[in-house]
Formats: structure tokens, sequence, C-alpha cells
């Protein structure tokens, strides 16, 4: 299409991971050759994709089950995220399971105690 487009927005990897592909890969082939075409800023994102597969308006997906909700079951909620993201959220979470417990924590995540207290100051969460 001899455009320069640089990568996905995380809103559409998440919207990209969670559709139904019926077609499989041809359907998601001619879907992103769809949204080079339709590409203004070389980002693919969300306003790229066609009508029939995104109402803007909604913010969902049209006859497919929207993008899922943070839920402390599933982890689906961090594709798209930065490392930096997804490491605040894993400390979070160990944080959550060891009541608080810091040396617990650290051996849970396979890290330093001196390591966690640097990432908890770090991201705010001592």
């Amino acid at each position: 299409m001899e455009k320069a487009v640089t990568g996905f927005s995380p809103e559409l990897t998440r919207w990209l991971y969670h559709y139904h592909w019926y077609g499989n890969v041809r359907q998601l082939k001619n879907v992103i050759e769809s949204m080079v075409v339709m590409d203004s800023d070389g980002v693919l994102d969300l306003d790229d994709l066609s009508p029939d597969l995104y109402n803007p308006e909604e913010g969902v997906a049209l006859a497919e089950v929207p993008m899922p909700l943070p839920d402390a079951n599933s982890a689906n909620f961090l594709i798209g995220k930065s490392l930096k993201e997804i490491e605040e959220w894993a400390i979070g979470e160990a944080l959550k399971v060891t009541s608080g417990n810091r040396e617990e924590t650290a051996k849970m995540l396979g890290i330093s105690e001196r390591n966690l207290y640097r990432k908890l100051k770090e991201y705010g969460l001592s």
C-alpha cells in the first residue's frame, strides 16, 4: 500500500485480540489492509476500523462481545499495556495476595526485597 504505518494503538490491540475472527486469518488480513488504506496518522487505531466492525459513538464492536473490563480473575486487560504498567499491576496483586507482607511479595515475584522497595517507591505503592 506504500504507507508508513508504525504500529497499533493499545486499544486496537485489545480489540483485535477479543474480536471473534469468524473468517480466521483471511478476515484479519482484510481488516488490517482496509485499516492501512483508511489510516492517516501512521498508527492503526479504532478510528481506522470500518463502521460495520466498530461504532465510535457507542465505543463497542458491533455484533461482537465488547472488550472486557479489568477483572482480578483475568489478566486479559493487560494486553496492549506497557511492561511498566504490567509490572506495577503484578506488584500490586502480589501485595494483595500476601496481605502487604513485603518479604513474601519479593519471594513470590522472584526479586530481592531491595528491588521491591525501589519498585514500590517508583510506582507509589508503599
